[in-house]
């Protein structure tokens, strides 16, 4: 019935007059695709090339950012941290018992009992705080706040402990080596140390060995020896006039006129290098900082130095190894050199820490702080003579 015609052919169902089937429709899909993948490769690219200017020119800038800010101007945010550090430190101190004092008057060797420790949290301040040079300098007194910690502590400060007489060995020594033509003065001493009760070792609690305590062999040498050579406190302890009391002022540089001196001691005490060792010697010199402040970009090998006072000298610091701290900071640890307390026939550069032949025939891990210490014969070692 009609007639017609049906196009079929074999399978192929497809294709419009007019050219836009299926097949158009693959080839411009194939297209898109290839477009869409050069894109990609071309965003991609551009993004690494942007991330690694990034990380060039951002760091760049923080890093010019931080070094801006490091030295210390006077009324900035690095300034107040610098005189108020907000930290802790603790302070731990263990004391040599001497458990056979009468057996060592008679010839026995001592035995020593370590107690501790006695622990302290300190506070830092710095007072008295001067701008100087238009701000390349500044000077500070360095004023330290004690308080002792019972509950980080093996005992209290009522603690009692048999030690060393020190004002009566540091008279001693004195006299040791006077002449013969002055032996009178030596006998007087004898005298007086008898009248005045002086036994070797005295019974003292943690307090009044640290913060001060009596003694009239004191009283003494202050109406004997001048001003500067004499002990300078009332009372004497190892810690008198260091607890809330600023000794002397020290200048350090700001790091506004060179970075790399931020914090580098110019003078203490308006002296600009010590005159306890050999005259225009090296061990004279103020060098490095306080210990608070060190320069940026530092160098595994280069040394550092950190001068305080209480040392006598300025202490050497090397690189040792690198260390990440417990917040993930990576940095480096540096430690006095092994041969920092080493005899000048190991360590040239101690030659002139030895005023005489006696003052530097001491054991290799020693250093003899006598000449700053107002004569009595004091040495510093490494806990339990670590290195010696």
């Amino acid at each position: 019935m009609g007639t017609g015609s049906h196009n079929i052919n074999g399978g192929n169902t497809s294709s419009n007059s007019d050219g836009s089937g299926p097949k158009c429709f693959g080839k411009r899909l194939g297209k898109f695709k290839t477009i869409c993948a050069v894109l990609t490769l071309i965003f991609g690219v551009g993004s690494i090339i942007c991330g690694i200017l990034v990380v060039l020119f951002f760091r760049e800038a923080i890093d010019a950012i931080i070094k801006n800010e490091i030295p210390l101007r006077q009324g900035s945010a690095i300034a107040e941290v610098w005189k108020k550090p907000p930290i802790t430190p603790y302070l731990q101190l263990y004391f040599f018992n001497v458990t056979n004092p009468e057996e060592f008057r008679n010839g026995s060797k001592p035995v020593l009992e370590e107690i501790g420790p006695f622990t302290y949290s300190e506070i830092w301040e710095k007072v008295n705080v001067t701008w100087l040079d238009g701000g390349n300098k500044v000077e500070f007194g360095n004023n330290k706040t004690y308080h002792f910690r019972r509950e980080l502590s093996i005992g209290d400060e009522d603690t009692r402990l048999i030690l060393p007489n020190l004002p009566m060995i540091s008279a001693l020594a004195s006299v040791v080596h006077l002449p013969e033509s002055e032996i009178l003065v030596r006998k007087a001493l004898g005298s007086m140390l008898e009248i005045f009760n002086q036994t070797l070792f005295v019974e003292l609690t943690v307090r009044d060995i640290l913060w001060g305590y009596d003694n009239k062999l004191i009283a003494l040498s202050r109406s004997l020896f001048p001003e500067g050579k004499a002990y300078p406190y009332e009372k004497f302890g190892l810690f008198n006039g260091k607890n809330q009391t600023v000794e002397a002022l020290m200048t350090t540089w700001t790091g506004q006129k060179n970075l790399l001196d931020v914090g580098k001691v110019y003078s203490w005490d308006d002296q600009t290098e010590l005159d306890f060792w050999k005259n225009d010697s090296m061990c004279n010199a103020i060098k490095g900082t306080d210990g608070s402040t060190f320069h940026p970009e530092i160098q595994r090998d280069e040394t550092l130095h950190i001068f305080n006072r209480d040392l006598c000298r300025s202490l050497p610091m090397v690189y040792q190894k690198d260390v990440v701290e417990s917040n993930g900071i990576p940095g480096y640890r540096f430690v006095p050199p092994e041969n920092v307390f080493a005899p000048p026939s190991e360590n040239p550069d101690n030659d002139c820490f030895c005023l005489s032949d006696e003052g530097c025939n001491v054991p290799k891990g020693l250093f003899n702080m006598s000449a700053c210490q107002f004569g009595s014969p004091a040495m510093m070692s490494w806990p339990h003579f670590f290195r010696s």
